[in-house]
């Protein structure tokens, strides 16, 4: 993998910056509730409508309403589900990133179903395929970042997140959709 110390930089901030607005909107509950399939509840209803390079009247039409905007992020929330999706526009005025928006009463981990440890996340290395990285993780990853990458437009980096039932996870980095593993991090509460 091709690395540069600005590129490295930018990939970096990009994904610290996605995972700050999605957990911006996020508190910890311990609670379980129930799942997708029981309560009928899309979470990602708003966040897969987004795609990188729509532009913002786009993705406002497709969403259907207005957005809350703070610190140049703008937010579209599902008046049904409390979910939505967090966007940051480029200069150009298209998507550049896009992330999971959760309400704070969420109990997000019951649709990841992970059970994941450090030790999992110390064993997965920069390079390894998204398939590797799998077999070590289990199903369960759940997309909640995608942004643009500024060094390899036609490969978005992507981050993932196995979450537990007491909010712990695991988060990748992936350069492309389900590509190369740049990071792995576990996240305790």
């Amino acid at each position: 993998m091709r690395k540069n110390k600005s590129g490295q930089f930018l990939v970096t901030a990009l994904i610290f910056m996605g995972l700050v607005i999605m957990l911006s909107g996020c508190g910890q509950s311990k609670t379980k509730t129930v799942t997708q399939e029981t309560s009928g509840i899309d979470p990602f209803n708003f966040y897969s409508k987004v795609e990188l390079d729509q532009t913002k009247d786009e993705v406002a039409s497709e969403l259907g309403g207005a957005a809350e905007e703070t610190s140049g992020a703008y937010t579209y929330v599902d008046a049904e589900t409390g979910y939505g999706v967090t966007v940051s526009y480029g200069a150009d005025n298209l998507v550049a990133l896009k992330s999971l928006y959760m309400p704070v009463d969420n109990d997000f981990a019951s649709y990841s179903n992970a059970s994941v440890t450090e030790d999992q996340a110390a064993s997965i290395t920069e390079g390894m395929t998204y398939d590797e990285a799998k077999k070590i993780l289990g199903d369960g990853g759940l997309e909640i970042v995608c942004g643009a990458n500024p060094e390899e437009k036609d490969k978005p980096i992507y981050a993932i997140a196995w979450i537990n039932d007491d909010a712990t996870s695991i988060n990748l980095t992936l350069v492309g959709f389900e590509g190369i593993v740049y990071d792995a991090t576990y996240n305790s509460n």
